[in-house]
């Protein structure tokens, strides 16, 4: 399950860094993922 949600994160992170360079602002939907899956990591070593 990591491995997974270690792959989609990086996925998104760099469709977002493109859609960031292009519109200026990160798409609320993608950030709102990796904000959660990364305090998701850090609640749970």
């Amino acid at each position: 399950m990591l491995r997974k949600t270690a792959n989609s994160t990086s996925v998104e992170a760099l469709i977002g860094w493109f859609a960031v360079l292009f519109t200026g602002a990160w798409p609320q939907g993608m950030r709102g993922f990796l904000v959660q899956v990364s305090n998701g990591q850090t609640a749970y070593p």
